[in-house]
């Protein structure tokens, strides 16, 4: 019979080999999309190579999405877990709680995944003991370019950053994301303030991994594997997704000035200068689309509702409002 949650054991469908990699965690998180899940779900139940559990987070308000993954009910590997938070670091942070394994992949609600995704992404970085989050590429699905996008992220190289100083080298987002479950919880999860669903919109990858340079931790980025991404936005779209998502990287790096961490500065630097200026201004001269200085001005009106929100510098996590900071 279905139930909230359900059973998983983390066992291998057949036998495995001496190369093959301890089983990982996937975590998929969801909110009022109904069953779009189900792709994203059913590809990463197909994998190959290695031993995996599949925890979906629904924080949706209606029946809708559970309805649907009840289909799904029948594989052990499965679990569902409905949630009444809002906010994606709160969702994640609740998947990171529940996984069972030492490396929890992540990815979105309208992403699939290859076959051998999770062996290739875990291996990437499993014997990279200091490495606390990695990246793999988001490749975007066909679609049609005078329509609108897909946001992606391509990565054409192995990188292994060890100091916040070069974290520009590493930037990723959380359609493609890897972390080590007890690392990462030791300094806090996922800031719950920041991200789509919280006040502070976005950008909640880009301060996990610069809170986990920080720390001591490595971050890593790996070409070897891919997820697709098949969320498709029109160009009016992309105007508030731009909006939340610069506001959101203002946000995540104030904290890391307010820490007096200098080596936040280029780091800074490269993302206003190269992202938000030189990057914008170059696609425009070769025919794209103007897209101004607004990146900019969201940067800053993020950065500066950054400096205001109360945080905790001992784990880096903005607090709430309403709380005290110390």
């Amino acid at each position: 019979m279905w139930r909230e949650a359900l059973t998983l054991d983390g066992t291998a469908t057949g036998p495995l080999s001496p190369v093959e990699l301890q089983a990982v965690s996937i975590v998929i998180c969801t909110r009022d999309r109904g069953a779009l899940v189900i792709g994203a779900a059913a590809s990463a139940l197909a994998s190959v190579g290695i031993p995996i559990e599949l925890i979906i987070i629904d924080q949706s308000r209606a029946d809708d999405t559970r309805d649907a993954v009840a289909a799904l009910c029948h594989d052990p590997r499965l679990r569902y877990e409905r949630s009444t938070t809002v906010g994606v670091s709160r969702a994640r942070n609740i998947g990171l709680r529940l996984a069972s394994h030492p490396i929890v992949l992540f990815t979105d609600d309208d992403v699939t995944v290859p076959q051998d995704w999770a062996r290739i992404f875990a291996g990437a970085f499993e014997s990279l003991d200091k490495v606390a989050v990695a990246f793999c590429s988001v490749e975007a699905r066909p679609h049609d370019t005078e329509l609108g996008f897909v946001p992606d992220h391509i990565v054409d190289k192995s990188i292994v950053v060890k100091s916040l100083i070069s974290k520009s080298r590493a930037r990723g987002i959380g359609a493609g994301m890897a972390a080590r479950r007890d690392a990462v919880l030791s300094f806090g999860g996922f800031d719950e303030e920041l991200g789509p669903g919280a006040p502070l919109q976005s950008g909640e990858d880009r301060d996990l991994a610069a809170r986990a340079l920080t720390l001591g931790w490595w971050v890593h980025q790996t070409p070897d594997t891919y997820v697709v991404h098949h969320g498709f936005r029109t160009w009016d779209e992309g105007r508030g997704l731009t909006r939340r998502d610069w506001y959101g990287i203002g946000a995540a790096y104030a904290k890391q000035v307010r820490a007096l961490n200098v080596q936040i500065v280029p780091v800074i630097a490269h993302e206003v200068v190269f992202f938000g200026l030189l990057l914008p201004m170059y696609r425009a001269l070769r025919g794209g689309r103007r897209v101004g200085l607004k990146r900019l001005g969201y940067f800053t009106a993020g950065f500066v509702r950054g400096v205001r929100t109360p945080i905790d510098r001992g784990t880096m996590l903005y607090r709430p409002r309403g709380r005290s900071s110390s």
